[in-house]
């Protein structure tokens, strides 16, 4: 996966888990309803904290790919 578009995906998981966050602390009409908004905090942190966890598996690699971007190898 290209470095940028995790990046990008990782500051969208961000802003979505600030936006949840903050409408907890505004309050919810259910228990149910603050059970279900947690659910999907946690589940954007474990795919934030995954996405991380591949950036370091990879580092840059000083070669080029066909477009001209830097291309990224793995680390075993």
């Amino acid at each position: 996966m290209d470095y940028h578009t995790v990046k990008y995906i990782q500051k969208l998981l961000k802003e979505k888990i600030d936006t949840l966050t903050e409408k907890v602390k505004l309050g919810v009409d259910t228990f149910e309803e603050y059970k279900y908004i947690i659910g999907q905090i946690r589940s954007c942190e474990d795919l934030h904290r995954d996405l991380t966890d591949l950036l370091k598996k990879q580092e840059p690699n000083e070669d080029t790919d066909q477009r001209g971007t830097k291309a990224w190898t793995r680390i075993a």
